[in-house]
């Protein structure tokens, strides 16, 4: 048996009751203390994954003014390189839906369609990024849906991702 907190059995005198085993213990208050900083470096990564999402949303504003151009670039499929297109080729003759992460302005996605993809689901941290890629494929007809997402929480222990965004 354990003892902890405050009850009857002895009064109140000592402050320490009997637990029968198998019942709810109260954490250590170390444990309770971790926990509390813990809520708190989960606020900070918050209010840094706001200011990172802030920056994205900006950055991603080059999507909308140059749409025109990339919206040209989509439509003659011109993104995937000539050594992507020999990766991919086998993969893309069984005509996959594919998953793209970090789809960003959409041109990757339209030319796996293109290629032979039966669809793709374009995923990206940025909404402004994913509004500006659904609107070109919707203009083309590719079978491309895009949705904004994140790590859970922001927090991730590892990552991986295509080379290109690696590069920066």
């Amino acid at each position: 048996m354990a003892v902890s907190g405050t009850g009857p059995e002895d009064g109140g005198r000592t402050g320490l009751r009997w637990i029968s085993p198998g019942s709810y213990q109260a954490k250590p208050r170390a444990q309770m203390l971790d926990g509390r900083r813990n809520r708190l470096q989960h606020r900070v990564v918050d209010s840094t994954a706001q200011a990172n999402r802030a920056a994205w949303e900006a950055a991603s504003q080059k999507y909308v003014r140059e749409y025109g151009d990339l919206l040209v670039q989509a439509a003659s499929g011109s993104s995937l390189t000539g050594t992507e297109r020999d990766l991919l080729r086998e993969i893309l003759r069984c005509s996959p839906q594919v998953v793209h992460l970090q789809s960003g302005h959409g041109l990757d996605d339209v030319a796996l369609v293109q290629a032979g993809a039966e669809c793709v689901v374009g995923i990206d941290y940025s909404q402004v990024a994913v509004r500006a890629a659904q609107h070109s494929a919707d203009e083309l007809g590719a079978a491309c849906r895009f949705s904004r997402g994140g790590a859970p929480g922001g927090r991730l222990a590892k990552i991986w991702d295509s080379l290109p965004s690696m590069v920066w």
